[in-house]
């Protein structure tokens, strides 16, 4: 059975440089977190910084699409290369000696 791999985002943030930080991750595993940054002011030419104008809806969706995707992907890699390995060496039995 395919697992669904469902990003969210954990975390907003405003910086101090006008731009905006959004943390996501997906599955609610840790490891897949993954910070995005939307450039909320352009410099102009002039020197002066202007807002742009920001589909925020885009901008999610496509970070969490990524997310998602890269999860999912790593995932399926892990799977594959577990075939590979080479099983973990067995110990001998301990010899019990008569005696000792």
């Amino acid at each position: 059975m395919a697992t669904t791999h469902e990003a969210q985002i954990m975390e907003v943030k405003q910086l101090s440089d006008g731009m905006v930080a959004f943390r996501a991750r997906c599955c609610e595993d840790s490891s897949t977190d993954s910070w995005h940054t939307v450039n909320t002011v352009r410099s102009a030419a002039s020197g002066l910084q202007a807002l742009v104008e920001v589909d925020y809806d885009a901008e999610v969706s496509g970070h969490l699409a990524r997310v998602s995707s890269q999860h999912e992907a790593t995932l399926a890699g892990m799977q594959a290369l577990q075939k590979h390995l080479s099983p973990a060496p067995q110990s001998p039995a301990p010899v019990h000696q008569a005696g000792v």
